[in-house]
């Protein structure tokens, strides 16, 4: 939602020919590279003609940044974003726990400042790449399957008593 008040943009839009498959994909090397020279322009929606309070936007998209991980276990809570948004906590709360790879950003005197942007190793090319090595581990070609592992042998369809195959119920 975050990004959508930033962007202007919808979270899938099939007519932008320039967006990626969806706009957290194309949001995350525009925010990396946004918190990195504090620059807000390819981000932000253009229709705001830059008419906005720069370290709110800062913490706006420090906000998004870090609900936009891979790793859901790395996203901080629905109530860190509120209170970071508030301004009631500092944005370094939203990386407890953080590790090398994630944007960080301190709030010193009101203002938002850079104490560790780095970027993100593990973007959505490599995240994509590994889901697909998953995905054939997990459901192999058929190249690949053999009787050893696979639930055909050389006699055909090998059910086991496991495997949903029903028998007759019989009375008692």
């Amino acid at each position: 939602m975050l990004l959508e008040l930033i962007t202007g943009r919808r979270p899938v839009d099939p007519t932008n020919r320039t967006m990626e498959d969806s706009l957290v994909d194309w949001a995350r090397p525009v925010i990396t590279k946004a918190m990195e020279d504090g620059n807000y322009s390819k981000l932000v929606d253009p229709r705001l003609e830059d008419n906005y309070v720069p370290q709110e936007m800062a913490r706006m998209v420090a906000c998004a940044s870090a609900s936009i991980r891979h790793s859901a276990r790395r996203r901080p809570r629905m109530s860190q974003i509120v209170r970071a948004l508030e301004g009631d906590s500092s944005l370094e709360d939203l990386n407890e726990g953080g590790k090398a790879g994630q944007t960080t950003l301190a709030s010193t005197n009101s203002n938002v400042t850079k104490s560790a942007v780095t970027h993100e190793i593990y973007d959505t090319g490599a995240y994509n790449a590994d889901m697909m090595r998953f995905r054939q581990m997990i459901m192999p070609s058929q190249e690949y399957n053999s009787s050893e592992y696979g639930a055909t042998s050389e006699y055909g369809l090998n059910p086991s008593s496991s495997s949903g195959e029903t028998t007759p119920n019989k009375k008692l």
